[in-house]
């Protein structure tokens, strides 16, 4: 696999990590004053960070294979 999957992988899983928290902190923030999120942002909320954690995950076991092929 070539680096450029892992660096893509990397930066989506960064990207996609972030916009989950921030999507957390927003249905918080609409909990706080009494309104339930819309169902796209809960959709985000409880799916974002495992996808995150498999985008990163997907990176380091490219890496892994990379590094045991050399």
């Amino acid at each position: 696999m070539a680096p450029t999957f892992r660096r893509a992988a990397s930066w989506g899983g960064a990207a996609v990590a972030v916009f989950s928290i921030a999507m957390v902190a927003l249905a918080l923030g609409l909990a706080a004053v009494g309104q339930t999120p819309p169902g796209w942002m809960a959709a985000v909320v409880l799916y974002g960070l495992p996808l995150a954690f498999a985008l990163m995950g997907a990176a380091l076991v490219a890496a892994y294979v990379e590094r045991r092929r050399r």
